[in-house]
């Protein structure tokens, strides 16, 4: 994982509600800021979510190099398409690794239109974020549907498929093992790769393909009481 993540240069995460995609962003943000000496930046994209945005990490980053990139701070809980012009500077150069944390849906993903000159003169990893737990998102159609969608709305080919199918503490190995195999299936479908799966760091799997062990968990619902 370590490997991929060095290798390249900006990643964009997209997915349903309750997918964990900002959670991904985070951790990736984190290990990005380990393996180089480059400034990483982590773009908050996402117009859908009150809760659950990479700008609200502000204080975890405060004690790293991590940059974020987000709507100034009256506007930081708007439910807003704000775009700032740092966004499409960073896109358009190459200054340092970048991971952009978009919007949940097709409506929230449409922001990311208003970069396709920057991102066509680059390469970059769009990647479809997958969590079975979550309703509705265990059936082939409506993923391979979403997945379509946001690439109409975005203007954007999304490029590989992460499977973070979980039950936050209650997650076990067949949980992982049941959103693998529906990931597998989605990237056949889709003529993509399923680049790696997430796994909280003491949750023990065996897979074929790569796994990204998440360093922390950093979106947690403020209902849910953490038991073990």
């Amino acid at each position: 994982m370590e490997e991929f993540f060095a290798s390249n240069d900006l990643f964009i995460f997209a997915g349903g509600l309750g997918s964990g995609k900002t959670e991904i962003a985070a951790n990736t943000a984190f290990l990005m800021s380990t393996l180089t000496p480059l400034p990483v930046y982590l773009i908050d994209l996402d117009t859908i979510k009150p809760y659950y945005r990479s700008r609200h990490l502000k204080e975890d980053l405060s004690s790293t190099s991590i940059k974020l990139v987000a709507p100034p701070e009256p506007y930081i809980h708007a439910d807003l398409p704000i775009l700032t012009p740092e966004v499409k500077a960073l896109l358009a150069g190459r200054q340092g690794k970048m991971i952009v944390d978009l919007g949940g849906d097709d409506v929230g993903s449409r922001v990311l239109g208003f970069y396709q000159d920057e991102l066509k003169k680059r390469r970059y990893h769009f990647l479809y974020v997958i969590n079975i737990s979550r309703p509705h998102a265990r059936e082939l159609k409506h993923i391979s549907d979403m997945m379509a969608q946001i690439e109409r709305s975005s203007r954007i080919e999304i490029t590989g498929i992460i499977n973070n199918t979980h039950l936050l503490w209650e997650t076990t190995e067949e949980v992982i093992l049941e959103g693998a195999e529906v990931a597998r299936e989605i990237a056949g479908r889709n003529s993509l790769p399923l680049l790696f799966h997430c796994v909280k760091g003491d949750v023990k799997v065996n897979l074929p393909e790569p796994v990204f062990s998440l360093r922390k968990l950093y979106f947690t619902p403020p209902f849910i009481i953490q038991t073990h």
